[in-house]
């Protein structure tokens, strides 16, 4: 399923498969009957999958892709369309995903499938066990439909060879690009057609906001399901997602936050034990933990809680400036109100995962920042929900085009 595009520079092997993608029939209009039928299939394919259960990502992304979920993005696709225009797709989109979350290439693939694209999916040379089986997945359903298989190409190449870069962005009607500030930077140089479009997405820093008092008035089974969502928003891809809180911010008094904090590691430690953190990974954490500490970013001892470091800040920090170290450690910090939370948030925070607060105070804060901060505000639990909405962009929207149509 892979292309490869190899040091000696066998791009001429690609340029030819890409033409023939352009040369394939056209794509058809978004939610075609086919596109949605391939994407129930993986569905269907990944939650049955053995392997799923080894990796969580896999089911979730089967439980997104279930006709249900689709049939609610059509219905909503087709409502929020503007009055006298007709929505096609983009032409040829190329795809470079992050190499952190090997499911992440799925999730705006599928979208530019709904939408109708050819596409060029660019495949790490880094991934993991769970890409290998969601590859061999997303295989198996191209294959049962010849017409959706002429249209995607998975390709990869190394990091060395630019020219490759160059040659699939000269073809692309839209780049889609994950990465890193250095790498999108590398990636914005390479010069794509005139008329085509372009989203990146940078890196980016998250946090969680628990209302102290909710905490403490939560009973043991509340406060064991907040353990588990929030150990998993932390735990999940070692961390390493834009949208894995990297900060905690207790809200309420010292007292009530003290209290709060001692029964979420409780029912933390109380949480089944997990995988031990890889020798490498413990190393950069202790590193990390020392430094943070010679900086004043530490003012108490670090506090195990269950698969969580602790570690308690004078004021909201992420560690984002200096090269956070991940694999599950949590600067911790505490305000009186939500809205003293503000004057922290800048741009580069997408996602505020919260408990104890109504809709009001939430939507109190997003008008206080005005857009300087904050893409997503979602429950403790859905830190790595994906949705079409992502970073402030309706992905389906920019992966389609709004024709303009008149009635004579």
């Amino acid at each position: 399923m892979i292309r490869g595009i190899g040091p000696s520079g066998s791009i001429a092997d690609i340029t030819a498969a890409i033409a023939a993608i352009a040369a394939a029939d056209n794509p058809g209009l978004p939610f075609a009957a086919e596109a949605v039928a391939a994407l129930v299939a993986l569905s269907d394919r990944l939650l049955a999958a053995r392997g799923s259960r080894h990796f969580p990502e896999l089911a979730a992304l089967g439980f997104w892709l279930r006709r249900a979920p689709l049939n609610t993005l059509a219905a909503e696709f087709a409502r929020t369309r503007p009055a006298q225009t007709m929505a096609v797709p983009r032409g040829l989109v190329l795809h470079i995903p992050p190499a952190n979350v090997d499911v992440m290439m799925a999730y705006p693939w599928a979208l530019s499938l709904l939408a109708g694209n050819r596409n060029v999916i660019r495949v790490s040379s880094r991934i993991g066990a769970a890409g290998l089986e969601l590859l061999d997945a997303m295989a198996a359903i191209l294959a049962e439909s010849p017409v959706l298989a002429a249209r995607n190409l998975f390709v990869t190449w190394p990091r060395d060879q630019p020219r490759a870069l160059a040659e699939l962005s000269a073809l692309a009607d839209f780049r889609l690009v994950w990465g890193g500030d250095a790498t999108i930077a590398r990636i914005r140089a390479v010069p794509l057609p005139p008329h085509a479009g372009e989203l990146c997405f940078a890196d980016r820093a998250s946090l969680c906001a628990l209302a102290a008092e909710a905490v403490n008035q939560a009973d043991a089974a509340d406060l064991h399901h907040l353990a588990e969502r929030f150990a998993a928003d932390i735990t999940t891809f070692g961390q390493a997602a834009c949208s894995s809180p990297r900060l905690l911010i207790w809200v309420g008094d010292d007292d009530a936050c003290e209290q709060a904090q001692m029964r979420l590691i409780s029912a933390l430690d109380r949480l089944p034990a997990s995988a031990p953190l890889a020798p490498a990974s413990a190393l950069g954490r202790n590193a990390y933990v020392h430094r943070a500490a010679a900086e004043g970013l530490v003012t108490r001892p670090i506090t195990p809680a269950g698969p969580i470091l602790f570690a308690h800040a004078p004021k909201p920090v992420d560690g984002q400036q200096w090269g956070h170290c991940f694999g599950g450690l949590v600067h911790v910090a505490r305000v009186p109100g939500l809205a003293a939370l503000a004057p922290f948030i800048q741009r580069r925070h997408q996602t505020l995962c919260h408990f104890g607060f109504d809709h009001a105070e939430l939507a109190a804060l997003v008008a206080q920042l005005r857009g300087a901060g904050l893409d997503r505000l979602v429950p403790v639990g859905m830190a790595l929900r994906f949705s079409h909405l992502w970073d402030g962009v309706d992905l389906l929207e920019r992966l389609s085009k709004s024709v303009h149509l008149l009635p004579p």
